[in-house]
């Protein structure tokens, strides 16, 4: 009777995708300078709550060959789980996208005026986008065309998130196919304000329905861009 062969196990890491070390990966260079402990100037950028320069550290890495990013937010001044949710919500969202291109370029649908045939086909409909637009001023939703809702927000306001949510649940339901979102962001938005616009465009609660004791959390648009405000 045979033996069973046996199953080869690999360290396997995720991310936006996975990592898994087999023996013929060579070297795996980890970055380990986001460390609290390990970097005076990391630590430092934490403490000082300027996480866009901290999540600058690990693009660096990033650049220089890191396929790992060793991240450690335990000290006994910070508040460690907040620091860490913090940084690596921005990790997700930042260091794609500053890798693929450090200026969001729009793409502009362009139609060309041609002599017209009765066999030619009918033009298609153009395509529905959703933008979210933070600007210091207030949020605007538009269809890549022209603004379709406004928030203002007063001096000294927060954004207004909850109408947000209503405005994008409306757009979903119009829309049930759709799940992807662009944020675009005026200079000088802070990092914490496009997390919490994002998690809107993402998700929201919506008030129970029939028998429903709490809140229902649905899904709107969980595919994200980001780049810069026109």
């Amino acid at each position: 009777m045979s033996q069973p062969q046996e199953q080869k196990r690999y360290t396997r890491l995720s991310g936006l995708e996975p990592l898994t070390i087999t023996p013929d990966l060579g070297f795996v260079n980890v970055g380990e300078r986001t460390n609290v402990t390990g970097s005076a100037k990391f630590k430092r950028l934490i403490a000082e709550d300027q996480y866009d320069e901290a999540v600058e550290v690990a693009l660096q890495q990033v650049e220089n060959g890191a396929q790992v990013i060793d991240v450690n937010m335990d000290e006994g001044l910070l508040d460690s789980e907040e620091a860490m949710t913090t940084f690596l919500n921005l990790m997700v969202v930042l260091v794609p996208f500053l890798l693929i291109t450090a200026v969001f370029s729009r793409i502009t649908i362009v139609e060309l005026s041609l002599p017209s045939s009765a066999s030619a086909p009918a033009p298609s409909a153009p395509v529905f986008r959703v933008e979210v637009i933070v600007r210091d001023t207030g949020l605007e939703i538009t269809n890549g065309e022209a603004v379709i809702a406004a928030m203002p927000k007063a001096e000294g306001e927060e954004y207004d998130l909850p109408q947000l949510g209503e405005y994008l649940v409306a757009l979903k339901r119009e829309y049930p196919d759709k799940e992807n979102a662009s944020v675009l962001l005026e200079p000088d938005i802070a990092y914490d304000h496009l997390i919490q616009v994002m998690d809107v465009v993402r998700s929201v609660e919506v008030p129970p329905e029939g028998d429903a004791l709490e809140p229902l959390r649905v899904a709107l648009f969980p595919d994200i861009a980001i780049g810069d405000a026109p």
